[in-house]
């Protein structure tokens, strides 16, 4: 099975539920099962808030381009944006042994976008950050 599609959101946190909603109806069309269809929504949940949150000046409104592509058993997002350079590959995993008093903050989002998804990608081209987060799913749909 092969799909694509394609959105621009806006740097608004609102702007989330619309790919949630491209995210609900590929995986019904495809029959991907809940599990990981849950683990790929919190990934572009916390990713777009990252982007949302740091990438922008917030006066502003700046579009994210968003790619979904299923292909076979594997279902990419790539993201597109024009923000501040920041490759999450290189950003260390928090010490979640350390007691919450003692943690730094931030970074706990990205691990989990990490643990989620089966790949992640970061490219910066042109101006651009391409981030690419890949999940191989089951589909019921051949």
């Amino acid at each position: 099975m092969f799909k694509a599609v394609e959105l621009l959101l806006l740097n608004r946190p609102s702007e989330i539920q619309q790919l949630h909603d491209k995210l609900d109806t590929l995986a019904l069309e495809a029959g991907i099962a809940p599990e990981p269809l849950h683990k790929i929504q919190l990934a572009v949940e916390e990713y777009l808030t990252n982007v949302f949150n740091y990438a922008f000046d917030q006066q502003q409104d700046h579009q994210v381009k968003v790619s979904l592509r299923l292909e076979n058993s594997d279902l990419s997002i790539e993201f597109e944006d024009q923000g501040r350079p920041f490759n999450l590959l290189e950003h260390p995993a928090p010490d979640l042994t350390l007691p919450l008093d003692q943690r730094p903050i931030g970074g706990l989002g990205i691990y989990m976008i990490k643990q989620s998804m089966d790949r992640v990608d970061y490219r910066r081209i042109g101006g651009k950050n391409v981030v690419v987060l890949t999940k191989r799913v089951r589909t019921a749909v051949p």
